[in-house]
């Protein structure tokens, strides 16, 4: 299932759900949580790879 959001702020009530089944075939939904973090790691928008970029070479340096 998608994501719940707030129709009036776009903000995320309730994460998108999977369903998790185990070895012996139980299967559970479970709500997919991705950290702000996360997302902006794995961000494709130029501007954040550019910083992303420059912040590695900083580390380098």
């Amino acid at each position: 299932m998608r994501a719940l959001r707030d129709p009036r702020t776009n903000q995320v009530i309730r994460g998108a759900i999977g369903i998790y089944a185990d070895l012996t075939g139980r299967a559970v939904p479970v709500e997919v949580v991705l950290p702000p973090t996360f997302l902006s790691m794995a961000s494709t928008n130029p501007e954040d790879i550019r910083r992303r970029q420059e912040a590695a070479q900083a580390v380098l340096v």
